[in-house]
């Protein structure tokens, strides 16, 4: 619980780093786009996009960038972990923010029909002096393969916040409105868009060096279709009706 209430050390942000360049978990699959945006939340700086699941960058107002993705095809969940270090002092409207995009292939849908049902989550870890860490996380899910072409599957979830220090918000959760039609899909992918934003308070000051971290969660559970109540009802009448045939058949020849 401390954790969420002081500022990381360069240290903890380092050794985050750390975590997120390690190869071991590295996937062709998995790409991450960081973007900067302004106080307004437009575009001003994209970097190239990195393959696989980590990366370790800086951008023009944050000297150290760190994502790490893991996402799991065994249970169709993804989490994204990032962490930064301010280049520069950010008061008034003069701050910027940091928009990871991570999108992931290669999850599979263990049933033949139904639908997903898509939970969404966001969590600030640490706060910041002068003020505030704020995160959103919103997932969107697709058919198809990065190799290939994405196909939206269903509407994106709703947007999920924690901020600090002041109390965030529970996770959010939504389930789509639309049937994706998983069926013929057989697979699909996951895509976050988490934005942090390091808010200065009014009359106060976010210094340089100034660090945080923050955690986006997705977790896809396929949601079986129950088969209507009269198909059930026919199904179950199809050896009764065959046995009293039979049973006719050897009245009528005795």
């Amino acid at each position: 619980m401390v954790l969420r209430h002081v500022r990381l050390s360069t240290a903890a942000l380092l050794a985050l780093v750390a975590l997120a360049v390690a190869p071991a978990r590295s996937r062709a699959d998995t790409q991450i786009l960081i973007q900067e945006l302004d106080s307004s939340g437009s575009v001003i700086q994209t970097l190239p996009v990195f393959t696989g699941t980590s990366a370790i960058t800086s951008t023009t107002h944050f000297s150290v960038v760190g994502v790490n993705v893991t996402p799991s095809t065994l249970i169709g969940s993804m989490t994204t972990n990032v962490g930064a270090q301010t280049a520069v002092n950010m008061s008034g409207s003069s701050y910027f923010q940091l928009q990871v995009t991570v999108t992931s292939d290669g999850f599979t849908v263990p049933t033949s029909s139904g639908r997903l049902d898509v939970s969404n989550s966001a969590g600030a870890s640490t706060a910041l002096g002068g003020g505030e860490n704020i995160i959103t996380n919103q997932t969107q899910l697709f058919s198809g393969t990065l190799a290939t072409a994405l196909t939206p599957l269903g509407p994106k979830t709703a947007v999920a916040t924690d901020i600090l220090p002041v109390p965030g918000s529970s996770p959010t959760r939504i389930t789509p409105g639309s049937d994706p039609l998983l069926s013929p899909i057989g697979s699909y992918a996951i895509q976050q868009i988490v934005t942090v934003t390091p808010l200065p308070n009014a009359g106060g000051t976010i210094e340089v060096g100034s660090t945080f971290g923050d955690t986006a969660g997705s977790t896809v559970t396929p949601v079986s279709v129950p088969a209507p109540g009269g198909l059930i009802l026919a199904l179950m009448g199809i050896p009764a009706v065959g046995l009293r045939r039979v049973f006719r058949r050897k009245g009528a020849t005795a």
